[in-house]
Parts: structure tokens; sequence; C-alpha cells
């Protein structure tokens, strides 16, 4: 959802700071679900609204069907998901419109 404008404003922040813990940080798959709790889908909807803002466009270096065009066995698609993460991490930056 994130390559696709699908999040509502506040999901991006919160998507944004769960992604760079993992990916920067080494917080655990289970540590960010158990925060999702408390996320905003928690209390207000994580899609974006027809009637939202339209978001900046991004030209993503690499995309899921990167990942899936490139991947051979389950090592590949552990070291290209991680790749891919990085480098959604490092491009979202237009798409979190609120601090």
């Amino acid at each position: 959802m994130i390559q696709h404008e699908g999040y509502s404003d506040e999901s991006y922040v919160w998507v944004q700071n769960g992604l760079r813990q993992y990916l920067e940080e080494g917080r655990s798959t289970e540590m960010i679900r158990r925060d999702a709790a408390q996320g905003p889908g928690r209390t207000k909807e994580i899609r974006r609204l027809a009637d939202a803002p339209r978001l900046s466009k991004v030209a993503w270096p690499m995309t899921i069907a990167d990942v899936a065009a490139q991947m051979q066995d389950a090592a590949s698609y552990c070291r290209l998901i991680e790749q891919w993460g990085h480098a959604t991490l490092q491009e979202m930056e237009p798409l979190v419109l609120i601090r």
C-alpha cells in the first residue's frame, strides 16, 4: 500500500516509523505487530479516503514486482525483500505529510 498511495496520512507516518525501526534499529516484527494495536488503524481508517489530497508521485527504484521477478529461492527472496524495504523507506519521504 505504500507504493500505491493507499494509506491515510497518519498511517504513512506510522508505517515509516515502523519500517525504520525494523530496518535500522532491529525492532522485531512481533513488537511492531503489538504496536499496531496502538497505531492509527486502531481508531482511524488506515486507507486513504477518495477525497483526500493527492500524494506526490514517487519514482520507486524497486517494487514488489522486481522482487518477484528476481527471486530464485527463499534466501534470495529474503535478501530482495530487505533491499525493497530499504529502497522504499528511502524514497517514501514525500508521502509522509504529517510529522
